[in-house]
């Protein structure tokens, strides 16, 4: 595999999040609370929204026709953001959790956006509308992310030790626990049944919907330290992991073999606090900060704040007709 990477500095405080936008394109938010559209081909900023929050920016996402940005915040509020205009008009302010919102995720096809939040619910919105759809209740501890592909169900991890697959036309959940002593920070699906987690004991851990614990568990992936954030190739075998060892790691998922290899070990100093991945897995992009997303106990201050762009000829014939796949029978409804 031949890699080479690229950084560019941008924020003033360390970026928290980000999400690709094409192959050429992906958004950051900071805890300057800023929102940067980068250029990653040449590390242009092509737009800078100033005072896009009221606090720290924690989460962005953008739905799958590069349509509208959202963003989320320790301001509790969700914006939305016309990203084909011009000026990257403001156009909706979602309200509704009253804790910080620690997650936005689109569902791919559509308009309609999740988010989590600190106040331990998982919210459903319709982006185009402006409009609250539903509040899914489950968790008993603070929701520290959210995804979803293209079935209308999302996945969330929280600070209860616990996963959550939600069914949302069902109103059920799967519910999947590492540990009852470990939070899990993280965690991306790779395709509908499959996801991969990180954990605040240093744990990889891959997963199928099919099973209560991890098919996989990868310990002291990154020499002990928290894992602060995962990234996924859709539908492939390809992940990644950051941490703030010093390196972003590039894993091969055999969810049928029950094995998750490490493949690649890319030093990046500071605080990955996002991952995001292209769709033909040549491209990943990682925010990098001198503090963690959520806080402040530790700092790096050698490293710089700013994005780091990673080019790599990946394996993208990763399906297998042994690959586990979400069903009705999965696991048993909690």
């Amino acid at each position: 595999m031949q890699i080479t990477t690229t950084n560019y500095n941008g924020h003033k405080l360390p970026p928290t999040c980000i999400t690709m936008s094409g192959s050429s394109t992906c958004y950051t938010g900071s805890k300057d609370k800023c929102l940067i559209s980068w250029d990653i081909e040449t590390g242009k900023k092509n737009r800078i929204i100033k005072q896009a929050h009221s606090d720290h920016i924690l989460s962005v996402a953008v739905s799958s026709d590069d349509k509208y940005l959202a963003s989320s915040g320790r301001d509790k509020m969700i914006r939305i953001w016309d990203v084909r205009s011009p000026q990257s008009t403001h156009i909706f302010q979602l309200s509704g959790h009253f804790k910080d919102v620690t997650g936005v995720a689109f569902q791919s096809g559509t308009y309609q956006l999740y988010s989590s939040s600190l106040d331990r619910t998982v919210r459903v919105w319709d982006a185009s509308q402006g409009s609250f759809v539903d509040t899914l209740y489950g968790h008993e501890g603070e929701v520290s992310c959210v995804d979803c592909m293209y079935n209308p169900r999302c996945l969330t991890a929280a600070n209860d030790n616990s996963l959550r697959l939600w069914k949302v036309f069902e109103e059920s959940q799967l519910v999947f626990n590492l540990s009852k002593t470990v939070n899990i920070d993280c965690a991306k699906l790779m395709r509908e049944g499959i996801f991969l987690s990180g954990s605040q004991d240093g744990s990889v851990c891959l997963w199928s919907s099919s099973k209560r614990k991890p098919l996989v568990k990868f310990e002291n992936a990154h020499g002990g330290e928290w894992i602060n954030s995962v990234g996924t190739v859709r539908f492939s075998d390809v992940c990644a992991t950051g941490s703030s060892d010093g390196y972003l790691k590039l894993w091969r998922a055999r969810p049928a073999e029950k094995q998750l290899d490490q493949i690649a070990n890319i030093a990046v100093p500071g605080f990955i606090n996002g991952i995001s991945m292209s769709d033909d897995g040549r491209v990943m992009v990682a925010c990098v900060g001198q503090e963690h997303r959520l806080g402040r106990w530790t700092r790096n201050s050698s490293a710089k704040n700013g994005i780091v762009v990673v080019r790599m000829q990946v394996d993208q014939d990763a399906e297998s007709e042994e690959d586990e796949e979400i069903s009705d029978n999965d696991n048993d409804d909690e």
